[in-house]
Protein backbone atom coordinates (compact mmCIF):
# COMPACT_ATOMS: atom_id res chain seq x y z
CA UNK A 1 0.00 0.00 0.00
CA UNK A 2 1.69 3.72 -0.49
CA UNK A 3 1.03 6.41 1.70
CA UNK A 4 1.22 9.72 0.68
CA UNK A 5 2.35 12.36 3.48
CA UNK A 6 0.82 16.53 2.47
CA UNK A 7 2.91 19.35 4.18
CA UNK A 8 1.55 21.80 6.82
CA UNK A 9 -1.46 23.70 5.26
CA UNK A 10 -0.08 27.69 5.36
CA UNK A 11 -1.93 30.57 4.20
CA UNK A 12 0.31 29.96 0.77
CA UNK A 13 -1.27 26.70 -0.35
CA UNK A 14 -5.07 27.66 0.55
CA UNK A 15 -6.26 25.53 -2.89
CA UNK A 16 -4.37 22.56 -2.07
CA UNK A 17 -6.34 22.34 1.07
CA UNK A 18 -9.56 21.01 -0.87
CA UNK A 19 -7.37 18.67 -2.53
CA UNK A 20 -5.93 17.00 0.50
CA UNK A 21 -9.13 16.99 1.69
CA UNK A 22 -10.76 15.61 -0.80
CA UNK A 23 -7.93 12.27 -1.42
CA UNK A 24 -8.27 11.86 2.71
CA UNK A 25 -12.07 11.19 2.32
CA UNK A 26 -11.19 8.83 -0.31
CA UNK A 27 -8.83 6.47 1.51
CA UNK A 28 -10.20 3.06 2.12
CA UNK A 29 -8.72 0.30 5.20
CA UNK A 30 -11.01 -2.06 4.46
CA UNK A 31 -11.60 -4.51 7.50
CA UNK A 32 -12.36 -8.23 6.76
CA UNK A 33 -14.53 -8.57 9.76
CA UNK A 34 -16.21 -4.85 8.82
CA UNK A 35 -16.83 -6.46 5.65
CA UNK A 36 -18.73 -9.21 6.50
CA UNK A 37 -21.12 -7.45 8.97
CA UNK A 38 -24.83 -7.06 8.10
CA UNK A 39 -25.96 -4.04 7.02
CA UNK A 40 -29.09 -2.37 5.86
CA UNK A 41 -29.77 -1.76 2.90
CA UNK A 42 -30.19 2.13 2.36
CA UNK A 43 -30.76 4.32 -0.68
CA UNK A 44 -27.74 6.06 -1.84
CA UNK A 45 -25.16 3.88 0.60
CA UNK A 46 -21.68 5.21 -0.06
CA UNK A 47 -18.80 2.64 1.25
CA UNK A 48 -17.54 3.77 4.66
CA UNK A 49 -13.16 3.68 4.84
CA UNK A 50 -13.83 0.24 6.63
CA UNK A 51 -16.23 -1.16 4.06
CA UNK A 52 -18.99 -1.95 6.98
CA UNK A 53 -21.54 -1.27 4.61
CA UNK A 54 -20.53 -3.05 1.80
CA UNK A 55 -23.77 -5.22 1.73
CA UNK A 56 -26.14 -1.72 1.44
CA UNK A 57 -23.57 -0.85 -1.60
CA UNK A 58 -23.98 -3.56 -3.33
CA UNK A 59 -27.52 -4.26 -2.50
CA UNK A 60 -28.15 -0.45 -3.98
CA UNK A 61 -25.69 -1.57 -7.41
CA UNK A 62 -27.48 -4.56 -7.80
CA UNK A 63 -30.97 -3.55 -6.94
CA UNK A 64 -30.29 0.07 -8.91
CA UNK A 65 -30.90 1.17 -12.77
CA UNK A 66 -27.53 1.33 -13.88
CA UNK A 67 -26.52 -2.19 -15.31
CA UNK A 68 -22.99 -0.97 -16.41
CA UNK A 69 -21.52 -0.39 -13.49
CA UNK A 70 -22.69 -4.30 -12.61
CA UNK A 71 -21.29 -5.48 -15.60
CA UNK A 72 -18.23 -2.94 -15.06
CA UNK A 73 -17.55 -4.66 -11.69
CA UNK A 74 -18.48 -8.27 -12.65
CA UNK A 75 -15.53 -7.66 -15.65
CA UNK A 76 -13.10 -6.27 -13.18
CA UNK A 77 -13.81 -9.12 -10.18
CA UNK A 78 -13.04 -12.12 -13.35
CA UNK A 79 -10.12 -10.46 -14.51
CA UNK A 80 -8.73 -10.78 -11.05
CA UNK A 81 -10.85 -14.24 -10.11
CA UNK A 82 -10.96 -15.69 -13.17
CA UNK A 83 -13.66 -19.06 -11.68
CA UNK A 84 -15.76 -16.05 -10.94
CA UNK A 85 -19.68 -16.52 -12.37
CA UNK A 86 -20.85 -13.56 -10.83
CA UNK A 87 -22.07 -12.32 -6.94
CA UNK A 88 -25.12 -11.29 -5.67
CA UNK A 89 -26.56 -10.43 -1.62
CA UNK A 90 -28.87 -12.13 0.15
CA UNK A 91 -31.28 -11.10 2.60
CA UNK A 92 -30.36 -12.36 5.81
Amino acid sequence: MTSFRFAEVNNHSEPYQTIREALVSIMYHLNPRQLRRRAVPRAGAVLTPTGDNLASVLDGLLSGPDREAVIAMETALRQAIPDLCGFAVRPV
